[in-house]
């Protein structure tokens, strides 16, 4: 899935709010699933969500990858993001 958004707010305000929720303690409203940041750079953060084992269906663990490109623009932040599963993850119902 890729998507294109403009914001309001400042591209160093969007890449700290996205390593704070994906590298704190944020609960994913999806089943709780488990965000990590793999690399972050100015305007660049590799991110990663898990299944959580304890509610996924069957106990399988199932990975997506998410990438966040981020450019300012005269009236805040352009955030183009891409995200990609890790393999046949339809099994997980996400």
């Amino acid at each position: 899935m890729k998507v294109t958004v403009d914001t309001d707010a400042s591209c160093d305000a969007v890449q700290a709010e996205i390593e704070a929720r994906a590298g704190g303690n944020w609960v994913d409203p999806h089943n709780g699933g488990i965000y990590s940041v793999l690399s972050s750079s100015n305007g660049l953060i590799n991110t990663q969500r898990t299944t959580n084992q304890a509610t996924s269906v069957g106990g399988t663990v199932y990975t997506d990858k998410q990438t966040f490109e981020l450019t300012s623009t005269s009236g805040g932040c352009e955030i183009k993001g891409c995200s990609e599963s890790q393999g046949a993850s339809f099994g997980d119902f996400s």
